[in-house]
């Protein structure tokens, strides 16, 4: 009797997580077969990121922490990154260069970071990389205006 009862509870989380892997694209590979693309353009990547809220998720040490940013008009950046140290503020500043790359330099509470990512667009969500290939790891990010 308790096993019948469990069934719909089993079919439901299996088709849930097979349904949320047929969404994921890992690789640029994987999203440009599925349509996505690359934002390619640099005043269209500076549309999006302009005084918009950055959210999303960061790798570090094979592990995965919630980034919360404002890419501010100024050029400017606050927010916070959850880390192996627990939450931390990061302050910085970000541009857009001329290949339509974020580019930030970030500070932080005993450290920096610097780089470029390409952003990346399929069915209204989008992904990160730091490099244009096939083979690039992607992350997942959110746009929302301030």
């Amino acid at each position: 009797m308790k096993t019948a009862m469990f069934r719909p509870l089993a079919t439901f989380v299996t088709l849930s997580l097979i349904s949320a892997s047929a969404l994921a694209h890992d690789t640029v590979g994987e999203l440009t077969a599925a349509g996505g693309k690359l934002l390619a353009d640099v005043e269209e990547v500076k549309k999006l990121v302009t005084n918009s809220r950055m959210t999303g998720h960061t790798r570090n040490a094979g592990q995965t922490y919630p980034i919360d940013f404002e890419l501010k008009k100024n050029g400017k950046i606050d927010g916070t990154a959850r880390g192996r140290n627990g939450v931390e503020g990061v302050w910085g500043t970000w541009e857009v260069n001329d290949k339509a790359q974020l580019c930030m330099d970030r500070q932080y509470n005993g450290g920096s970071s610097q780089g470029c990512i390409f952003i990346y667009v399929v069915d209204g969500k989008y992904f990160i990389a730091g490099k244009n290939e096939s083979d690039a790891r992607l992350i997942d990010r959110a746009f929302k205006p301030l």
